[in-house]
């Protein structure tokens, strides 16, 4: 069941759709209830438009203080080329589920997948869409191990 928005500190799990280009920002209760790194990206009680692509490019590619993928208690559990579904944890046992779609939604895909080319060797986590209807390969660096059997080096 969607709901018309989230509350991350009430007891409840619950999933509501975030359509960028029909709401500019959806409510979330008080960010107060999430971790101290998605406090950081969703700001106040409604997460904006904008928030909404750092928090995506944070949690795929990586944050600028650290480098290192993934937002503390907030997980990726979908992406298709026109949006993504992110889980936040909230208060006590609570997750809380947000389908974003719309032209932000694409943008932020985009954004990340333009931060930084693939590379398994260099040590930086990125994000790369790889579009085989008009890519035919994708550069990731060396690989070595399990990677370099699959893929071939």
């Amino acid at each position: 069941m969607l709901f018309k928005h989230v509350d991350l500190k009430n007891k409840n799990s619950q999933v509501t759709l975030f359509d960028t280009d029909a709401q500019n920002k959806v409510f979330t209760g008080s960010s107060s209830a999430a971790s101290d790194e998605a406090k950081a990206l969703i700001g106040g009680s409604s997460l904006k438009t904008n928030e909404v692509i750092n928090l995506f490019k944070a949690v795929v590619s990586g944050q600028e203080s650290n480098g290192t993928a993934g937002v503390e208690g907030v997980e990726l559990v979908g992406l298709t080329d026109t949006g993504f579904t992110l889980r936040i944890e909230g208060n006590g046992a609570t997750i809380d589920t947000i389908i974003v779609t719309g032209s932000a939604a694409i943008q932020a895909i985009n954004d990340a997948d333009a931060e930084r080319t693939t590379d398994l060797k260099d040590g930086n986590t990125a994000f790369d869409v790889f579009d085989v209807s008009s890519e035919t390969s994708e550069f990731i660096g060396g690989t070595s191990g399990e990677i370099n059997d699959i893929v071939g080096g």
